[in-house]
């Protein structure tokens, strides 16, 4: 069975390249209940990571505004602090897969390399009350979904391989899981 960050994660994931989102898409891609759909939809609307509504004509979920698929809107927390945890941590790895989305880093031999941004860096100045511990657990979460955050030791530095698309997510957790349940 896989956890309820790794659904969100992935729903979020095809939020983020879907202009509609019909349940099936979800269920053919990780096997839930429709029940359990809806209450992740929630909390990532809670989280401010997506802003969606049911389109009758679309018969299917659509963004409220499609130039901002994943608004990133003030979250709303409750009296719960492991809810509001939980949803601090959606926000921190939804903003990992947007913000290194397109990072490429040079091997610490590289010339050039003095002067760029790791993904190490880019994890402390966006988090810098957050161990490397943290990161390190946040970037194993990432990889569980597909999204490879790994640290080249020979090379010493990061490799980062994000899906793309919806297709490109079905195919990584295919390759990891077979059938995701």
């Amino acid at each position: 069975m896989i956890g309820k960050t790794f659904r969100q994660l992935a729903i979020f994931h095809i939020f983020l390249y879907s202009e509609v989102v019909e349940l099936i898409e979800i269920t053919n891609l990780i096997k839930i209940s429709h029940k359990t759909i809806t209450r992740d939809l929630k909390e990532l609307q809670n989280a401010g990571l997506i802003n969606i509504r049911f389109s009758k004509k679309e018969k299917g979920y659509i963004h409220f505004d499609n130039d901002i698929p994943c608004p990133f809107s003030v979250p709303i927390f409750s009296d719960n602090k492991a809810k509001n945890s939980h949803i601090e941590k959606l926000i921190r790895l939804a903003t990992i897969m947007l913000g290194l989305k397109y990072h490429t880093e040079l091997s610490c031999d590289d010339d050039n390399s003095a002067n760029q941004e790791t993904c190490s860096s880019w994890y402390k100045n966006r988090f810098p009350n957050l161990s490397v511990r943290t990161m390190q657990r946040d970037f194993l979460v990432l990889t569980k979904i597909g999204y490879s955050v790994e640290y080249d030791r020979f090379d010493r530095c990061y490799i980062v391989e994000f899906p793309e698309g919806l297709e490109g997510l079905q195919y990584k957790l295919e390759y990891l899981y077979g059938d995701v349940k």
